[in-house]
């Protein structure tokens, strides 16, 4: 029996033939994957580059559809070369974002697949907006969305883990506010609005409302994270190990600490008739699918 290939050894056409076959036993026939992490963050961490490990393409700006019988990568007049050359061999078709005689997403996929056919993605890569808007356009083009678990963990078995990097306090006399204060003012508009519990997803909220800094990705003084605040309990903080054991004077503060991973679980453990609010630009459609 022939050995099997290794896992860096692999080429664009032998992971998206991979890709296919998980595609087929889960009863996908299209799958998109975006630039984009679960924080819809600009940087985004490698754990999330899913794009750059199916193809090749390292720009930072880039959509990818995958079909049973084609491939196709949609980007902007920045990386029109660099794409060309580094999608070379892979049989995935460049779509040059923007230019005459260039089918949209939806476009293509409408020529591919037959009606009723269900185009999936990482529900924790889209934005609750992005979702609702690309449901409805696929809707009217007679195909079924269906985001869910992201395909690509079964068949990348070096997908580099989370960022593990620690975090550190921001002097508040630079912030000009408390984290007590902070938190007061918070609550008082959610109160205001009509809302029990706030979910924040964006990165460098989190950082602003509760004082600290971190290093998960880079070019940005951010952590990894989820922040639950509620009207009448301690705000509850979702980080990587290596974040909550350098958050100490979070805790003395009075901000519980969990693990990262329990985010959804938590969500899915909110009480019937909460009334959550979220920013539908910066939390993932996975949030509301807890």
């Amino acid at each position: 029996m022939q050995a099997a290939t290794p896992p860096n050894n692999l080429t664009a056409k032998d992971r998206i033939e991979q890709l296919r076959g998980i595609m087929q036993r889960s009863g996908i026939e299209a799958w998109i994957v975006h630039i984009s992490d679960p924080h819809m963050s600009e940087y985004v961490p490698d754990r999330w580059q899913g794009l750059k490990w199916l193809t090749g393409f390292t720009g930072s700006a880039g959509t990818l559809v995958v079909c049973q019988h084609a491939a196709a990568l949609w980007t902007d007049g920045r990386y029109f070369l660099q794409a060309d050359k580094q999608l070379a061999g892979s049989g995935i078709q460049l779509m040059r974002d923007g230019q005459p005689g260039t089918p949209s997403m939806v476009d293509f996929l409408g020529q591919q697949l037959p009606a009723g056919a269900r185009v999936g993605c990482d529900a924790q890569c889209i934005s609750m907006q992005a979702a609702r808007r690309l449901e409805q356009q696929l809707k009217d083009a007679g195909l079924v969305f269906q985001a869910g678990r992201d395909l690509l963990d079964k068949i990348w078995l070096d997908r580099p883990g989370l960022p593990a990097q620690p975090l550190w306090q921001f002097p508040d006399e630079l912030d000009g506010s408390s984290l007590p204060q902070r938190l007061a003012q918070l609550r008082l508009h959610l109160q205001r609005d009509g809302h029990d519990a706030l979910l924040l997803s964006n990165l460098a909220d989190i950082a602003w409302l509760l004082g600290f800094r971190g290093r998960d990705i880079e070019c940005n003084p951010v952590a990894l994270a989820y922040l639950l605040v509620a009207a009448e309990q301690p705000p509850e903080l979702f980080l990587c190990q290596a974040a909550r054991n350098s958050a100490a004077f979070l805790a003395e503060q009075g901000v519980s600490l969990r693990d990262y991973a329990d985010i959804f679980a938590r969500l899915a453990d909110l009480p019937a008739g909460l009334v959550l609010q979220l920013d539908p630009t910066s939390c993932s459609l996975a949030s509301v699918q807890a």
